[in-house]
């Protein structure tokens, strides 16, 4: 005998019925099992290749009696790695969360209004961003540890180079862990600044660039991270000048790279110190024109 059921009645219900809540089952324990034993194995396949490298290279060095030379390398390798990850993430998930706030809206926050920011969607996806670009500048970071050895145990010798007045050392074992600093900082602010004003910009579906005054002081303070990143990076360009490979004959500084272009790196070092100053004026200014113009 087959199941009888009851005629459909379009006008059965109520015509001012909210609309029937619509519930998705839970997901059994099985299957959150599943996701994360499938997690532990994408990590193990990442990691298992560099830690199997890391214990080979060890008892290499060990059986050569070289075992402190690798252990400090590594040593460096994981400071630079993991300092870099810490301050490149810390830097960009504070702007990240200052943006989301300044997004929320001060006014709905005044008359007791608040909103989940951080666990939005913007929110999430902009600390996944984050996260994305502080572990991709700390792996670059990573591969400077020798920049780092030797800028920790430079020491004077003594010669002077004639134009801009520095020892030799500063040239062989300072300058290169100071351009990977310099550069590490000029990724990380353009990123930072980047990533605001997207998120600023990003209304669900399109980005309108209509920014509040608030977000205008925001993105020209990031901006100001900026310029004196760029800055410094022409600063130490002038030093590039000494023992670059600048003529087609000779090594060094000629002519004119002492007379035209060292005056012209250092006039650029200093405009980019004013943009930043414009920067930090325009933080209270709070004119849009201003950071385009720049």
């Amino acid at each position: 005998m087959s199941r009888r059921y009851r005629p459909f009645d379009p006008f059965e219900r109520e015509p001012f019925d909210g609309p029937r809540e619509i519930r998705f089952p839970r997901p059994p324990r099985r299957v959150w099992l599943g996701g994360l034993l499938f997690l532990i194995a994408i990590v193990i396949f990442i990691f298992a290749s560099p830690i199997v490298s890391v214990i080979t290279e060890l008892q290499w060095y060990d059986a050569l009696g070289l075992k402190d030379v690798y252990t400090t390398r590594l040593f460096l390798q994981v400071a630079l790695f993991v300092g870099s990850f810490a301050i490149s993430f810390i830097y960009l998930a504070a702007n990240v969360v200052l943006a989301l706030r300044v997004r929320s809206g001060p006014g709905l926050r005044a008359v007791g209004i608040r909103r989940a920011i951080v666990r939005s969607a913007a929110g999430g996806l902009a600390l996944s961003a984050a996260a994305l670009v502080a572990l991709i500048l700390s792996g670059g970071a990573g591969t400077q540890w020798q920049a780092l050895a030797l800028f920790q145990h430079s020491s004077p010798t003594g010669m002077v180079d004639p134009v801009l007045g520095q020892d030799v050392s500063f040239y062989l074992l300072a300058l290169p862990f100071l351009h990977s600093v310099v550069g590490w900082a000029l990724g990380l602010t353009f990123m930072g600044a980047l990533l605001i004003t997207a998120l600023y910009a990003w209304r669900g579906d399109s980005f309108v660039l209509n920014f509040s005054p608030l977000a205008i002081a925001h993105i020209s303070a990031s901006l100001a991270f900026f310029a004196t990143a760029f800055a410094a990076l022409l600063w130490l360009g002038r030093f590039d000048l000494l023992y670059s490979h600048n003529q087609l004959v000779v090594w060094g500084a000629a002519y004119s790279d002492v007379n035209a272009r060292l005056p012209v790196l250092t006039f650029e070092a200093g405009a980019g110190v004013v943009t930043a100053g414009a920067m930090i004026a325009n933080i209270w200014i709070r004119r849009l024109w201003l950071p385009v113009g720049a």
